[in-house]
């Protein structure tokens, strides 16, 4: 990335310092982004990778073993695609609550 990309990835606020764009609070008339809690059942998965190759989102790693990973859930957009195509039923997708705790678990 080179420091044009990256000043084109920044916002200036009100106090004149520069953020990342995703930081910043969206504007007037704009709705907040929403965010998504991705629950796999591990001992329903057969890794078979469905879930890591539909995800247009990309949201979906693999570790050891074929193990899928939802190492990117900021990305999520809740279209249930993963949870749609999973042969086994190991995913679920909810919307996060405002109460919700940053902390999230893999499985409830």
């Amino acid at each position: 990335m080179t420091a044009r990309d990256e000043k084109a990835d920044l916002e200036q606020t009100e106090d004149g310092q520069d953020r990342p764009a995703a930081e910043t609070a969206p504007s007037e008339g704009q709705k907040p982004k929403r965010e998504y809690r991705i629950v796999l059942f591990d001992n329903w998965c057969k890794r078979c990778g469905i879930c890591v190759e539909f995800c247009r989102k990309k949201v979906y790693t693999q570790e050891f073993e074929m193990h899928p990973v939802p190492e990117f859930s900021e990305r999520c957009v809740g279209c249930q695609s993963c949870v749609r195509r999973c042969p086994d039923f190991a995913i679920m997708v909810t919307e996060k609550r405002d109460d919700e705790s940053q902390t999230e678990e893999d499985e409830p």
